[in-house]
């Protein structure tokens, strides 16, 4: 992935990330409370197969709306 879209991601993260905090469910085995931004990075791996790093430029449309769908629905 090109830095230049990698900033792109990682802006999009930032701001959702700040939108759920506070709004995850509690984990019983995280008792400092669950961290928005390395959920978001997190569920984009899992739903890509790879870290975001090793996406395709072409990929970042989708990534940036599993970011989108993930703010609207906390997990």
């Amino acid at each position: 992935m090109s830095p230049e879209v990698a900033k792109v991601i990682q802006e999009a993260v930032r701001l959702g990330g700040a939108e759920l905090e506070g709004k995850l469910p509690p984990k019983p085995f995280l008792p400092k409370g669950r961290n928005p931004y390395a959920h978001l990075y997190e569920r984009v791996k899992t739903k890509m197969g790879k870290p975001y790093r090793q996406c395709e430029d072409w990929q970042a449309g989708r990534i940036l709306d599993l970011i989108e769908y993930y703010v609207k629905n906390p997990c």
